[in-house]
């Protein structure tokens, strides 16, 4: 009775599986997961209860996924973990929930000009260059790039192309600025997020990454390019 048995259990399973989804408001508020309402239960409950819970934002299951998340619930302090392109499962303290990521608009075609002194907005970041002003804080968040450049220069901020080479500072020869990222580990739907900031034909700065040791400026008393996220 095989075939008979397989269907009962399929049937058994669904309607477990039914009462395990019309309970999820026990554990949920706000579409928010109760992890200390979770922990309660038993881990396949527990497994259970996930998985319904991820089938509300349309996430793909399988049970590395499901193990992964019941890892995590039972881990300190907050921690994200990857869901799919559109959502992240993001755990804080007592709670556990499915967060969308915010997608900025790049325009991978933006150039802009930067004159001396200046500020400009290159898609999310603000970046500035100003004659050397040692009475000036570094502020949290910014990071910076002294360089030895003329006060006349119009520098061009872009992002990178194809081919994109220059001289990085601490190492020897040219780098490929894609070779760059992938040593640094910068994931490819980002690296189109990081501005090139140019002088002539020359890549004068990989913003907030790396500068090109030929402008360097060691003494620090010439001009600062500064590089900020908004």
């Amino acid at each position: 009775k095989f075939k008979e048995k397989i269907i009962n259990l399929i049937s058994d399973i669904s309607e477990f599986n039914g009462i395990i989804n019309s309970n999820l408001k026990k554990y949920l508020k706000n579409d928010i997961l109760d992890v200390r309402e979770l922990k309660k239960e038993e881990k396949f409950i527990q497994r259970t209860i996930i998985s319904e819970f991820l089938q509300r934002f349309d996430i793909s299951i399988n049970r590395n996924k499901i193990l992964e998340i019941q890892k995590l619930i039972y881990s300190n302090g907050s921690k994200e973990i990857y869901g799919n392109y559109r959502y992240r499962i993001k755990k804080t303290y007592d709670t556990l929930e499915v967060v969308e990521v915010k997608r900025i608009k790049v325009d991978s075609q933006l150039m802009v000009k930067l004159s001396i002194p200046g500020s400009v907005i290159w898609n999310n970041y603000r970046i500035s260059i100003n004659l050397v002003d040692k009475t000036q804080k570094f502020k949290e968040g910014e990071k910076e790039f002294y360089c030895k450049i003329k006060k006349t220069e119009t520098l061009i901020i872009r992002s990178r192309k194809n081919g994109d080479k220059f001289y990085p500072v601490g190492m020897d020869g040219t780098k490929k600025i894609k070779d760059l990222f992938i040593d640094l580990k910068i994931p490819k739907e980002e690296r189109k997020f990081i501005p090139i900031i140019t002088i002539s034909d020359d890549i004068l700065w990989v913003g907030g990454i790396r500068g090109d040791r030929r402008f360097e400026d060691l003494k620090k008393n010439n001009i600062k390019l500064k590089i900020e996220k908004i």
